[in-house]
């Protein structure tokens, strides 16, 4: 499948409980790409990964073994990914990329255990970026100045390798 925001589960969802779900397909597109969701908000609990997952462009992506990007909440307990996730821009075994905002944004007991590959990024003018990869997390980024700017990640593992062409890489978070 070509296109932008898709996830073995759901593509795209907002303010969401998604418990005990398990994707065992790959995953090929454009961006927004996650094992169990492409773009979500909210609460992801006890999620497994074992899908391959691939941006077949060299642009901006955001993809992750869980979900590629987690907008306004980000709660995650639980998850693991097994599969293999290359791209380039935002690469993480479990997020890709978060603007969550809010006082609830955390991490806690998932585990990566596929490779995590970010691979030289481009932007529309062709002028090469840093990319960034990481076993949990590749980028957290909230806009909500009232509120604590940090997601917390704790009881999370990375036994996967993480490697990047032209930018940072990290075991756990960027």
């Amino acid at each position: 499948m070509e296109n932008s925001t898709l996830g073995g589960i759901v593509g795209s969802t907002s303010s969401s409980n998604i418990t005990n779900c398990e994707n065992h397909g790959d995953i090929s597109g454009v961006s927004n790409l996650g094992g169990i969701g492409g773009s979500v908000s909210g609460t992801l609990t006890d999620c497994r990964n074992y899908g391959n997952i691939k941006s077949t462009i060299s642009t901006g992506t955001m993809i992750g073994g869980i979900s590629g990007y987690a907008m306004t909440y980000l709660n995650v307990s639980e998850c693991s990914n097994y599969g293999n996730i290359s791209g380039a821009s935002f690469i993480g075994g479990i997020i890709g990329y978060s603007s969550a905002r809010g006082p609830s944004k955390f991490i806690s007991g998932s585990a990566n255990h596929g490779s995590v590959t970010a691979c030289e990024y481009k932007d529309d003018k062709g002028v090469i970026n840093t990319s960034h990869a990481a076993g949990i997390i590749a980028r957290f980024n909230a806009y909500d100045p009232g509120n604590d700017e940090s997601c917390q990640i704790f009881g999370c593992l990375n036994d996967g390798n993480v490697s990047v062409v032209n930018g940072d890489a990290a075991g756990i978070a960027l």
